[in-house]
């Protein structure tokens, strides 16, 4: 373990000392401080502390320009420790954040190309679909006693009733659609031409 002050990692690391005053870089390294063996009242760096937050947090296409940074990164990838496998740091952070904007780009396009639906608008036209059965149900029972009323034989009285729900059926599918895709657009999500 190696102590010393920000001064003396800065010189050994080949970066200026200012890089060290910054509000988030000296943040990072407080969990690295450490009390002096000889002097407990004073905090010293610990530099293999330091060098795992800094290399954890550091944005990766800074180290294109930092050859001794780099030899570190493929030696490391060669011996892929278990903690910065378990560990997420900025190139973790920093992919996923690019896969959720890959996935709203994706999503606009599909808005854009109209192959979208709210769900708002889905759950108020299934909800209007169900009620528009439900109604056509209620009031379809006297037109069907009174039709099969008329009717002497089961096969007369079985076709009657698979028109009637296939028409009611029709008409609830019929009125989703149409609330679900306005006038101009089909199912499909392209929009016709008129």
């Amino acid at each position: 373990m190696t102590l010393g002050t920000k001064a003396e990692y800065a010189r050994q690391n080949k970066v200026s000392k200012a890089n060290f005053s910054k509000p988030h870089i000296k943040k990072l390294l407080e969990s690295a401080m450490e009390p002096d063996p000889n002097n407990p009242k004073r905090q010293l760096l610990n530099f293999e502390k330091a060098d795992k937050i800094l290399e954890k947090n550091q944005d990766p296409s800074k180290r294109l320009n930092n050859p001794a940074a780099a030899k570190k990164d493929q030696a490391s990838q060669k011996n892929g420790s278990e903690e910065t496998q378990k560990s997420e740091g900025y190139a973790d952070v920093r992919t996923r954040h690019e896969q959720i904007k890959v996935q709203e780009a994706e999503l606009n396009l599909l808005e854009r190309k109209g192959q979208t639906l709210m769900r708002e608008e889905v759950i108020r036209a299934t909800a209007s679909a169900g009620q528009v059965l439900r109604e056509r149900l209620q009031t379809s029972s006297r037109t069907i006693a009174e039709k099969a009323a008329t009717m002497t034989s089961a096969q007369e009285i079985k076709s009657m009733l698979d028109d009637e729900y296939r028409s009611m059926l029709q008409m609830v599918s019929d009125d989703l659609m149409r609330k679900l895709f306005p006038a101009g657009m089909e199912p499909g999500g392209t929009t016709q031409l008129n």
